[in-house]
């Protein structure tokens, strides 16, 4: 077995290189840039009117300081009367009472508001049903089967 005498002056700049190599992995990245912030939000429809039992689907857009779209931001929606109209976590408003309500939609600090206003009526279907206005003092019965679809 043939022997190789070692020399510390080759073999620790060895060991050092092995260990630098092993470490560096390779060049350093960056972190990425900050997401570009939500500079304003735009509702359509800006206004609603609706009867108790119907809905509208609300469309919040996030636009950055040039007017460009941003896609990605999370909304929150909240209703000023939840009693007159409710909102969902995806912008559904449904009219319960008559009344009118402001739903807003924000996102990173940044609103916008959509007026909705409650009347008087119903939503009435193919299995009839009364409609109530003038604040109680006017019904009118519709039986079953006299509509074919919900108006």
């Amino acid at each position: 077995m043939a022997h190789f005498p070692l020399s510390w002056t080759r073999l620790v700049p060895a060991i050092v290189s092995g260990f630098l190599a092993l470490g560096c992995g390779g060049a350093a990245t960056a972190p990425p840039p900050p997401p570009t912030p939500v500079a304003s939000v735009v509702l359509s429809p800006a206004t609603a009117a609706l009867v108790p039992q119907q809905t509208v689907q609300l469309s919040a857009i996030t636009k950055d300081a040039g007017g460009n779209p941003l896609t990605g931001r999370p909304v929150t929606w909240q209703s000023s009367a939840a009693t007159v109209a409710s909102v969902s976590a995806d912008g559904l408003v449904s009219g319960l009472a008559v009344g009118a309500a402001t739903i807003t939609a924000t996102s990173e600090g940044k609103s916008a508001e959509a007026a909705i206003t409650v009347a008087d009526g119903a939503m009435i279907g193919p299995a009839g049903g009364v409609v109530v206005a003038a604040g109680g003092n006017a019904k009118l019965t519709i039986p079953a089967g006299a509509l074919a679809s919900t108006i």
